[in-house]
């Protein structure tokens, strides 16, 4: 009889949505912070995931657990700590990390007993060794690390080479340099960096200024608030609320002229401000009906389709108008 993981049974899908909601949130410490990936998978969801494909469910045990009432009660015990593993406050956290760890190895020791007849149990059931895990197209890394997290050996690859590096510096890089010393450790405390680069750097940035990495933040803030801000000043950057129908506006223009939103708005500032549009700054704006204008007059008794046309069907060999 085959034995089902608590995956194949059922799950507490409730918490695990709402931490895997939550983490779109958090930005300090994550790794989503490391490289932009478009289709990364939350770390606690991966997890999740990964633990309830390793643990057996109760019901694989009835020697332990003969009742359904006592398989039930097992379940629900490994479901209030799957709840605290997919914590983002519990990600560093020992306890649960360990007590997961414990049923992971608790389950492998389980199946290796079962399998020690196998012809290669030495080598696929090594109940001192828990398997390895592997990631053929990892992406952003979030199932590989999390397998990491929870005692696995973690293999990635991946096609794209962003992938690579992205996994690379998340599941390869770290462990070769766990607690190691930091490589300029007196140079770490604020300052010291202006002090050696010399004054050159040290009166670079006026007082105040916002930096790159804030102007970055409030951009994305803006974008999960749902406002479009676009802003221009001579050699600096600002953000403006716009209304929701001037934006659609001037989106519609970029559109239809070919060109960046961005540029557009800086054209209608200067045309605002009653200046005369800088050398190279945009293209002239081109209606509709000026684009139009070369085949106006050219439909034939209203019908508006060009391929009536005999301009466009003289090499065909057939009549446009007799053969409508």
């Amino acid at each position: 009889m085959q034995k089902k993981k608590l995956i194949e049974v059922a799950l507490p899908l409730e918490a695990i949505n709402k931490a895997s909601a939550r983490e779109k949130s958090i930005r300090h410490g994550h790794s989503s912070t490391l490289h932009l990936w478009w289709a990364r998978r939350p770390l606690a969801a991966a997890r999740a995931v990964i633990f309830a494909q390793m643990v057996d469910d109760p019901s694989a045990h009835p020697e332990q657990f003969p009742t359904e009432a006592a398989q039930e009660r097992e379940r629900q015990r490994l479901f209030r700590l799957i709840e605290q593993l997919v914590q983002w406050e519990n990600t560093t956290n020992q306890d649960v990390l360990v007590q997961a760890r414990d049923e992971l190895w608790k389950s492998w020791r389980s199946t290796c007993a079962d399998n020690r007849d196998h012809p290669r149990a030495a080598e696929l059931f090594n109940p001192d060794r828990l398997p390895a895990f592997h990631d053929p197209f990892a992406g952003g890394g979030s199932l590989p690390l999390e397998a990491q997290r929870l005692g696995l050996e973690s293999y990635a690859s991946d096609l794209n080479p962003v992938a690579v590096l992205i996994c690379k510096a998340m599941i390869e890089i770290p462990p070769k340099f766990a607690g190691q010393p930091p490589v300029n450790p007196e140079a770490r405390g604020g300052g010291v960096f202006i002090q050696r680069a010399g004054p050159e750097l040290a009166g670079d940035r006026p007082p105040g200024a916002r930096s790159e990495p804030r102007r970055r933040d409030a951009a994305r803030a803006a974008h999960l608030t749902g406002r479009q801000e676009y802003g221009y000043t001579a050699g600096m950057k600002t953000t403006i609320d716009i209304p929701e129908d001037l934006y659609r506006k001037v989106k519609a223009r970029s559109a239809l002229e070919g060109r960046p939103v961005r540029e557009v708005a800086i054209e209608l500032f200067r045309q605002w401000v009653g200046e005369s549009p800088a050398p190279g700054d945009g293209q002239p704006f081109v209606s509709v009906g000026e684009l139009m204008a070369d085949v106006c007059g050219m439909f034939d008794s209203g019908v508006t389709d060009l391929a009536t046309n005999p301009a466009y069907l003289g090499d065909l060999g057939r009549d446009s108008l007799g053969d409508r």
